[in-house]
Parts: structure tokens; sequence; C-alpha cells
């Protein structure tokens, strides 16, 4: 087989494994801000309780931002899988074929994934960026919130 079809098809393989790769670390990033919330909220809503009316009242704003951003965090999490660029119902009608037959085949279905991986990965890393601005302006708007109640009296005490 030409060295072409060979290193053809070998930087089809790495553009996919990219893709997956980079599914798996947006993932990953997703779950680790996700715990990082789950700590920071739960001390703002502890501190909160105590604080008063008027700032309990501000304090939806923040938790409603907070929401949606998991909501999109959550979407991240459960994206469909990618498409890998293999496929076995083809696997037996390719024993019989040439190598360049096969090289053509593989460079088809990594190209064919690869473009469906696009979409995908376009709306995966929307989801992504909604959420973390949708959680950076609750994270601002509650540390304002937690620091607006320390230094400012408590009339309620």
């Amino acid at each position: 087989m030409d060295t072409k079809w060979t290193f053809i098809v070998e930087k089809s393989q790495d553009i996919l494994s990219g893709q997956i790769e980079s599914k798996r670390a947006l993932q990953n990033a997703a779950g680790v801000i996700l715990g990082f919330i789950s700590v920071f909220f739960s001390v703002f809503i502890s501190v909160i309780e105590k604080a008063d009316y008027f700032i309990k009242v501000l304090s939806i704003a923040p938790l409603i931002f907070l929401v949606f951003g998991l909501v999109r965090l959550i979407q991240v999490l459960r994206t469909n899988d990618l498409f890998q660029g293999s496929n076995v119902s083809k696997l037996e009608s390719l024993i019989q074929a040439s190598e360049l037959e096969i090289a053509r085949n593989e460079l088809a279905l990594n190209k064919r994934s690869v473009e469906k991986n696009i979409d995908v990965m376009h709306k995966m890393h929307g989801r992504y960026n909604d959420a973390i601005l949708l959680i950076g302006i609750a994270v601002i708007v509650a540390t304002i919130l937690l620091f607006v109640n320390i230094f400012i009296p408590n009339g309620a005490n």
C-alpha cells in the first residue's frame, strides 16, 4: 500500500482521537466545577441563612444563575458518545479487500465520524461556555453578598 494512504489514514485517526480526548477533558472539567460549586454554595447557603432578610432575598439571584449553570454542566456530562470511525458490520466484507480498499474505507469512516463529531463538540462547548458564564455570575454575586453580609451590620441581631 502507498505510504501516502497510510499517512492520511493515520492523520484522520489522530484527528478523531483528538476529538475524543477533547470531549473527555471537557467532561472532566465539568465534573471538577460541579464539585467546587457544591462546596462553595453549601458554605454560601449556611452563611446566608443567618443574614438579614434583604440579603436572603437578594441571594435568590445567584441561586437562579447557579441552577441554570448546573443544568448546562449536566448537559455537558450527558452528551452523546462521539462517532469513533469503526464500523463492525463492514469488517467481514473487508477480509477479502486489498489494503488500499481497506485504507479508503477507513479514511471514509474516519472522515464521516469527524464531520459528525464537529456538531456534537460545538454543542458541547457551547453548553460548557454557557455554564461557565452562568456559574461565574452566580459566584461573583454570591461573593458580593457574602461581603455585604459581613461588613454591613445585621439588623436582625
